[in-house]
């Protein structure tokens, strides 16, 4: 675990901070010593004649009768199960901690605006997405900000602290790049889809200190948490619960939109219905980008086959659909040129 950097993480008792080590050994030593074994023999098992169309389907059937993928898959959904278990029980003890009243607090940096109208569609609440308890949705009391405290920290148990001092390590990534690529680019108006507990809204600010920022999410247990959190960090970011799928905002009204794993949480459907959201909200010469990991599945069987594990048995249906569709296709197909479209692999800043 991180030293805490504002007051609505959880304090970990002796043995919560123990048991959270323990999750992060386990963790490395499933990746670095039980899958590279599975990755070794995964050949053997890839059956002489497999379409292109549901080769990991056939792959998944035929590993699901070895005993060895069968116990490093249980072994990773227990690793991850173990991770929140720990988390919960740390929240639930310190409960009345995050369970704030965010009308009566004199905030003077953030805003919020929530609405009682907004559905949250069924991508979102069928699964406990990658099995945090009641997904992100759950709400424990009216002002409940735990799920976002959950999130927050159980983000850096999962990423092994690797996403920086405020899990913002993709956002600065991205900041990084833009300042590169496009060195007079100044927006006025930015919005982060998807924005979660605002980790990846604030980088934005920082950059551009002169723009307006805007996250949008639909879930607002976790705007709750983003608006405290950012008062807290005392950034200036404007958090509205809206769905990303069709905004409440008016044609061509920001510079630049964002994601960071927004769009592979999602589906088909929407994923169309977000990149045509985002042509409709752009300016002229405005920017779009959606952060995603990078799995290296081009050329590589076994790591097609562990973003596919997360699809099955991780709670991320959407996870192998995404990596399949041609992002190029689904662009043009909302009226970007083909000569504005492009896909970058950007490197972590992260030194943890």
């Amino acid at each position: 675990m991180k030293k805490k950097h504002h007051s609505i993480l959880p304090n970990f008792s002796h043995d919560e901070f123990s048991r959270s080590l323990f999750v992060k050994g386990l963790s490395i030593h499933i990746e670095k010593v039980v899958y590279s074994k599975l990755c070794d023999s995964i050949l053997k098992y890839l059956p002489n004649k497999i379409s292109k169309k549901n080769h990991l389907n056939v792959l998944r059937k035929n590993l699901l009768k070895q005993n060895y993928y069968k116990f490093w898959s249980s072994l990773k959904r227990i690793n991850q199960e173990l991770l929140f278990d720990n988390v919960n029980e740390t929240i639930y003890r310190q409960l009345d901690k995050f369970s704030l009243n965010i009308n009566q607090k004199n905030w003077k940096f953030s805003k919020i605006k929530l609405s009682k109208k907004i559905t949250a569609p069924k991508y979102i609440t069928s699964v406990d997405i990658h099995c945090m308890p009641g997904g992100y949705t759950k709400e424990i009391s009216k002002d409940d900000i735990s799920l976002g405290t959950m999130y927050d920290t159980s983000l850096y148990l999962y990423s092994k602290n690797s996403l920086g001092t405020y899990n913002d390590d993709m956002a600065k990534c991205t900041c990084t790049w833009i300042k590169s690529k496009f060195p007079c680019f100044k927006p006025k108006k930015i919005l982060d889809m998807g924005c979660g507990v605002g980790n990846n809204s604030i980088p934005y600010k920082e950059l551009f200190n002169n723009a307006r920022v805007y996250g949008i999410d639909i879930s607002a247990p976790m705007l709750r948490y983003a608006y405290v959190r950012s008062n807290l960090i005392k950034k200036d970011i404007n958090f509205f619960q809206q769905n990303a799928e069709k905004t409440e905002f008016g044609d061509e009204s920001f510079d630049l939109i964002v994601s960071h794993l927004l769009t592979h949480e999602t589906s088909l459907t929407a994923f169309n219905n977000i990149i045509n959201e985002c042509m409709r909200l752009l300016t002229n010469h405005g920017i779009m980008i959606h952060v995603e990991t990078d799995w290296g599945t081009e050329n590589s069987i076994t790591n097609k086959l562990l973003l596919d594990w997360e699809t099955h048995y991780n709670s991320e249906p959407f996870k192998t659909t995404h990596d399949q569709t041609d992002k190029y296709k689904l662009a043009k197909a909302h009226g970007f040129k083909q000569n504005n479209i492009s896909i970058t692999k950007v490197n972590s800043l992260s030194k943890n």
